[in-house]
């Protein structure tokens, strides 16, 4: 699957919280946690190393947004704030991890991801205007010729994998943790907090 960014900044909402990439003259700091509003903004800007690998990637892109130790040359956005710390701002709002994807090699079928589902959105500023879309509104699939639809992003909070560096060799932490990556365009892609649920995602 192929997508095109073309916008400058994105945001992304969900059913239950509010979860905002904003640009730095947005948020007073790199994470802000609203319980009230049951709202997140994060503070980011568009990866400068997005179309570094262009004559390989030819304007693909495989997530919405990652942490500053993530792939940022596929990311459209780059936040200040690290994988662990979301996961650790969304665990205060009180929504639960979900299920990330899995496959089942008895049936030889995928298993999509479950969890609580997000709406993305994007906020930046144009002549001294608030401009906000939503993040699908910024992705546009080469195979349909057409923007992605709308998306309830799914929060699984990703798959688990062995802590390599703790000494308890059962350790088991979030994938998201080590890769860094926070939204992903791909269902079937467990190291991000985010999986997109839309069938077009699994080519």
């Amino acid at each position: 699957m192929k997508y095109l960014c073309y916008a400058s900044v994105l945001v992304l909402c969900l059913g239950l919280c509010v979860f905002g990439l904003i640009n730095f003259s947005k948020a007073d700091g790199h994470l802000v946690i609203s319980e009230k509003e049951k709202k997140i903004v994060l503070k980011g800007q568009i990866s400068k190393a997005l179309g570094e690998y262009a004559s390989h990637l030819k304007g693909s892109v495989e997530f919405i947004a990652c942490g500053p130790s993530g792939k940022v040359y596929e990311s459209i956005v780059v936040v200040d704030a690290t994988a662990k710390e979301v996961y650790k701002a969304i665990e205060k709002l009180g929504v639960k991890l979900g299920t990330p994807p899995d496959y089942d090699e008895e049936k030889d079928e995928n298993i999509p991801p479950k969890g609580t589902t997000f709406l993305i959105s994007v906020e930046w500023e144009v002549e001294d205007k608030t401009k906000k879309v939503r993040a699908d509104e910024l992705i546009y699939n080469f195979k349909t010729n057409k923007p992605l639809p709308p998306v309830a992003w799914v929060y699984t909070g990703s798959r688990v994998i062995p802590d390599l560096d703790s000494d308890d060799e059962d350790a088991m932490i979030p994938h998201a943790f080590m890769a860094d990556h926070i939204v992903a365009l791909r269902q079937f892609d467990g190291s991000a907090l985010f999986q997109n649920p839309l069938p077009e995602s699994l080519e």
